[in-house]
């Protein structure tokens, strides 16, 4: 469900270069934020794609990694996950559900439920809150149809799964 490795190929095929599983070389893909960002830190990988959220966070935590490592590339704003009823949806609960879900931030048991999701809140959104996620698989597909490499990239760089919302 990640943007992440298609914003990355958008970016690159967009400056005539090859897409992340081929430009990137040797890449590994993890779950966690230190072991993203600490081996570019330390010199062991040359960089890493990560969400905005989570290098803030690692700045927070160690100050020299803010410092040291710079941000070369930020997509734009995508939401990173969603919910929907069928259009045919109806039940008595279907209000009490969608108002008991953007107040999940309220209690502790929401906010647990907010943290396994990796999410700050839910709230309710017009459709057009995809558009921006919908444009970037657009212009990933135009420019993979014009690349001799089938599919979309599947693997090939440093990346943090943990997307927390924002930017991949």
């Amino acid at each position: 469900m990640s943007l992440a490795t298609i914003w990355l190929d958008t970016l690159l095929l967009q400056k005539g270069l090859r897409r992340a599983a081929e430009f990137c070389g040797r890449a590994t893909f993890v779950n966690k934020a230190t072991k993203v960002a600490l081996p570019v830190f330390f010199r062991q990988a040359d960089a890493c794609l990560m969400t905005r959220r989570s290098f803030e966070t690692m700045a927070e935590l160690n100050p020299q990694l803010g410092k040291q490592l710079r941000v070369l590339a930020a997509s734009p704003e995508v939401v990173p996950s969603g919910f929907a009823f069928r259009a045919d949806y109806h039940s008595p609960f279907r209000e009490q559900i969608l108002v008991e879900m953007t107040q999940l931030s309220e209690s502790p048991a929401g906010q647990q439920i907010l943290a396994l999701t990796q999410a700050d809140r839910i709230q309710e959104r017009p459709l057009s809150c995809l558009d921006s996620a919908l444009e970037l698989l657009a212009t990933h597909r135009r420019l993979c149809s014009g690349t001799n490499s089938p599919g979309t990239a599947t693997g090939g760089l440093s990346e943090s799964q943990s997307h927390q919302g924002g930017n991949p």
